[in-house]
């Protein structure tokens, strides 16, 4: 639910060129990451195949949680002033 609630004020943001919007709806993709983390951190499933996707999971979400911050630059550099 985060995820979906997180990108539609980035999305407004960006296209209404308000940073600060950007930037909460960011928070809400950040909180999503923490919660999926978790989630696969804790996953029932045993053995090796279930190891291995695990961590390719969580590469992916340390990739996307990088990536945040990356997006939410240009949106304060073009932020008129």
């Amino acid at each position: 639910m985060c995820w979906n609630l997180g990108n539609v004020p980035v999305i407004g943001g960006t296209l209404a060129e308000l940073p600060w919007l950007v930037d909460s709806g960011s928070l809400l993709l950040m909180v999503e990451l923490g919660i999926a983390w978790r989630a696969v951190r804790f996953s029932t499933r045993s053995g090796r195949t279930a190891r291995l996707a695990g961590s390719d999971c969580r590469g992916l979400l340390v990739v996307l949680l990088i990536s945040i911050p990356v997006g939410v630059t240009p949106a304060h550099l073009h932020a008129p002033t």
